[in-house]
Order: structure tokens, then C-alpha cells, then sequence
């Protein structure tokens, strides 16, 4: 299961689109960027590399 998040400026213009991983706590964000050949940028962090697993 991921959920979704839209951030954009004070415009309104789409900065990026971002979605968190559930199964492995990994954040994607999906940047546009026309130079890209999908155009698109990702960037992938993980936010807890213990896992939930490691949670109460």
C-alpha cells in the first residue's frame, strides 16, 4: 500500500509528487523535469531503515 502527496508552490505550479512505500518505509519523489526522458526526476529515501517491524 503507498500513499500519495502533491506539493506545490505558492502558484499552484506542481513542485513534485511524492508517495510513501508502506512494505519497505521508502519515500519516492517524482520530480518533472523536461530533460529527463520520462520527464521525470525520482529521488527515493528511506525513512526508517529499521523497518516496521522494529515499531510497538
Amino acid at each position: 500500500m503507498s500513499n500519495s502527496h502533491v506539493e506545490t508552490d505558492e502558484d499552484g505550479n506542481l513542485e513534485y509528487l511524492e508517495y510513501y512505500i508502506e512494505c519497505n518505509n521508502t519515500v519516492v519523489r517524482l520530480f518533472p523535469d523536461p530533460d529527463e526522458e520520462s520527464g521525470w526526476r525520482v529521488e527515493e529515501e528511506v525513512v526508517d531503515e529499521d523497518g516496521p517491524w522494529s515499531k510497538p
